[in-house]
């Protein structure tokens, strides 16, 4: 994680500047006005890249305002789109001649090249992603057209819970093997939202958008696979579709769902019999989610033709 800005350590005359030159590098120039006064005036943005085509970023602040402007539009500009999700008291959001009111919860996207105004009085947190628009291969105008409706389309749910889940794992994430596969697909899902939204998808992208779904299930199970409670059933409440549309959208599959799950937790088991000789058969079952030894070293051998034992000693199979 880069802390682009913490005013807490900053003289209450600088901070609105420093706040304004740092976010400008990070998104796009724009006018920042704090509606505290003096000492009250606080805010922290909090940035995590994903690669050179996507960004997490966390902005937690007093009151303010982001304003850019027709001149600021004017001037060349990095070619991005934001996705945010407020959290905070009311406020108002200027995109694409619209107005809409900033609610609790709400997401909101903005072509980073138009102007726009966002204004929070009280104090609150923004989570964003932002990524580069030509790599979600989107125009400016279909930008702009979604984000005049974004929350109807069917997919809003699913990237305002992929945001917040990003935010809370960023950390992890940014840092971990799995980043340019989150990269990827948060650029899919954007590019599919953003289509839906808009009402410019056509077959060829509502099929994208099922395999999307289907490569951040995937992903989300390598993450999550040991967490002994993953299950069809809890996959599907995280990705606000129901238990039979999961089995159904994976019905084209070569593995079901279940047997997905169930390999992916294998394989890992097997990976660390390997590698960490000093566990025990039991850790590492209950490390990879299986909650009964006996029913995890069943499976393996099913899987394997060996037991845990014989693949962590480096045994022949017979």
């Amino acid at each position: 994680m880069s802390v682009i800005v913490d005013t807490s350590h900053v003289d209450p005359r600088l901070r609105t500047e420093l706040l304004r030159d740092r976010l400008s590098v990070a998104s796009s120039e724009h006018e920042v006005r704090f509606l505290a006064q003096g000492g009250r005036i606080q805010a922290r943005l909090e940035h995590w890249e994903l690669g050179r085509e996507a960004a997490i970023m966390r902005q937690t602040s007093s009151g303010i305002c982001h304003i850019r402007t027709e001149r600021h539009a004017l001037r060349d500009a990095p070619e991005r789109v934001a996705f945010v999700v407020h959290q905070g008291g009311p406020g108002g959001y200027e995109h694409a001649g619209v107005s809409h009111p900033l609610q609790r919860g709400g997401m909101y996207v903005t072509d980073m090249t138009a102007p726009f105004r966002y204004e929070r009085p009280g104090s609150g947190i923004a989570q964003i992603i932002q990524i580069e628009r030509s790599a979600a291969h989107v125009t400016a105008e279909q930008v702009q057209d979604a984000s005049r409706r974004l929350e109807s389309s069917s997919l809003a749910a699913l990237f305002r819970h992929h945001i917040l889940g990003l935010i809370e794992a960023a950390d992890a994430v940014a840092a971990s093997k799995v980043a340019a596969p989150v990269a990827a697909i948060t650029l899919q899902l954007a590019h599919c939202l953003l289509l839906d939204a808009a009402g410019t998808a056509n077959s060829a992208s509502r099929d994208a958008m099922q395999e999307t779904l289907i490569e951040r299930i995937r992903l989300y199970v390598q993450i999550n696979y040991p967490r002994p409670e993953v299950s069809a059933e809890l996959v599907a409440h995280e990705h606000h579709i129901s238990s039979r549309y999961l089995f159904k959208l994976w019905s084209t599959q070569p593995h079901t769902f279940t047997e997905m799950i169930m390999s992916t937790r294998l394989e890992a088991a097997r990976r660390m019999l390997a590698t960490q000789p000093q566990l025990s058969v039991a850790a590492v079952a209950h490390r990879c989610g299986f909650r009964n030894i006996s029913h995890f070293g069943r499976r393996y051998r099913i899987a394997y033709r060996e037991t845990p034992t014989q693949t962590q000693q480096g045994l022949p199979h017979g």
